[in-house]
């Protein structure tokens, strides 16, 4: 019911919440007020548009102003400047000038021209000032508004409603105990079995034996007691806790049989160059450098979008860029993009075949934005997707056939919780290939296909237009660790 289940309380606290004192509305108004006497509001609402102010200025481009600088600036050697010098000094129009121009009125007025504090000023009055501003202001003062609202009508009429006769009658009987009873012992097996039960606990034997299951310390007078406890103390001894920890385990095999091949946890501050291009292995080789292919709506630039600091961030801005575009026959074509994007490769420093290949990223998909590790032969296909996540998210082989269509051969990962740190993995053996998440698989194909020596991109790819609300977007990754066999 609407009064039962706290919807009325809900929406009647929703309401009368909603008050003047404290608001934003009430801060506004606040801000304004103490804007408006502020001194340097004060003076600059007083002197702009002024006619003391114009007056002032078109003096300025006076005869007499610029005769006075004039002879102020030069020797007076000449007695006629002299007179003429001092008559200035003491004309009337002059000494209002320069007064003014001295003055902390004028001084406030510039100061306060190109001001934050102004255009805060002028921006709070226009608010303030609106209509809709004191709609909403008459509104919080109101002090009679849940009165006015759609909840207190329909409280009015449930205390109507609840007042009748017929309803109280109802609501009375129902909650009684003789109809509770009736539907609930009525030809009930648990009135049957409360018969059975009460004539077997009151037998002498069950109450012996409840005596005995009573006795908080029964096990403890026992001798196998004394025993479990002695065994207890000698199993949490130290070196028997590591013993039987790695007793027939194989815990340090992995580390007899594999080696790390290449590895970065990103613990510096920069891109280590060693290891890592910002162009993609395609482009490494090119005067033009990186390039976006069709229907990309970014540009990559040159490390500009990579972030370090004990992770890696490929950071997707909103900014305009300059780039080019791969397109056949003409080839490279100059484009400007709405987006910047970034990626890392490989190309240059590591490549391997069989092995292992992990990633720690963050799954934080959104539709807009493609970000991929994956793993690439010289040409771009087929290649491995250690993880794919945007407007899919998937692992698995990707090819490009004759006819142009992407074509994926893999899983779908979106039931993955969002905004979690995951752990990808890639062991590859000949044309097997076996993904896993966490350490737990979830894919295995056969490929013989992709045989060959991979390098290692990292990159992120505008396909749609994006909200300004989900800029910039990053593509996390904590670490990256591959290993060969010994």
């Amino acid at each position: 019911m609407f009064t039962d289940k706290g919807d009325f309380k809900k929406e009647k606290e929703e309401v009368t919440r909603k008050v003047f004192k404290d608001s934003s509305k009430a801060k506004k108004i606040a801000e304004y007020e103490k804007l408006k006497k502020s001194p340097e509001i004060k003076a600059f609402l007083e002197l702009h548009n002024s006619q003391k102010l114009k007056n002032h200025n078109d003096f300025y481009q006076s005869d007499k102003l610029k005769k006075y600088f004039e002879l102020k600036d030069t020797p007076k050697s000449d007695k006629q400047q002299k007179e003429e010098f001092t008559a200035l000094q003491h004309d009337p129009d002059i000494k209002a000038y320069l007064k003014f121009e001295h003055s902390k009125e004028l001084k406030l007025y510039h100061e306060t021209h190109d001001s934050y504090k102004l255009k805060r000023y002028q921006e709070l009055k226009e608010t303030v000032e609106s209509d809709e501003f004191k709609k909403r202001i008459e509104y919080l003062k109101d002090k009679k508004k849940f009165e006015k609202s759609e909840v207190y009508k329909k409280w009015q009429r449930y205390k109507e409603l609840a007042g009748q006769d017929d309803i109280k009658f109802f609501l009375k009987f129902e909650k009684s105990s003789l109809l509770k009873n009736y539907y609930d012992v009525k030809d009930s097996m648990e009135y049957k079995r409360f018969l059975e039960l009460k004539e077997i606990i009151s037998s002498d034997e069950f109450q012996k034996k409840k005596a005995y299951l009573e006795d908080d310390k029964k096990w403890e007078k026992t001798e196998d007691f004394n025993k479990e406890n002695q065994y207890l103390k000698i199993k949490k001894l130290p070196h028997l806790v590591n013993y039987f920890k790695y007793l027939n385990s194989d815990a340090f095999q992995f580390f007899k049989e594999w080696e790390v091949s290449f590895e970065d946890n990103f613990s510096a501050n920069n891109i280590d160059k060693e290891k890592w291009s910002t162009k993609s292995f395609s482009a490494e080789n090119l005067p033009v450098g990186n390039y976006s292919m069709p229907g990309d709506l970014h540009a990559f630039t040159d490390g500009k979008n990579i972030q370090i600091n004990n992770k890696l961030i490929i950071e997707t801005r909103k900014e305009s860029a300059e780039g080019l575009v791969w397109k056949m026959p003409a080839g490279f074509i100059p484009a400007t993009f709405d987006y910047t994007s970034g990626l890392l490769s490989t190309g240059k420093s590591f490549w391997q075949n069989d092995g292992i290949f992990e990633v720690k990223i963050k799954f934080n998909p959104e539709k807009e934005v493609v970000n991929s590790a994956i793993l690439q032969s010289e040409n771009n296909s087929p290649r491995v997707m250690l993880l794919e996540m945007g407007t899919k998210n998937r692992l698995g082989v990707a090819h490009n056939p004759n006819d142009g269509k992407l074509k994926v051969e893999g899983l779908d990962i979106s039931n993955l919780s969002k905004n979690k740190w995951y752990i990808f993995t890639l062991v590859k053996n000949g044309g097997t290939l076996t993904w896993k998440i966490n350490e737990k698989e979830v894919l295995k194909l056969e490929n013989q296909k992709v045989n060959f020596k991979f390098h290692i991109t990292l990159l992120s790819l505008v396909v749609y237009e994006i909200p300004g609300s989900k800029l910039p977007a990053n593509f996390e990754i904590d670490w990256i660790k591959c290993y060969r066999k010994k």
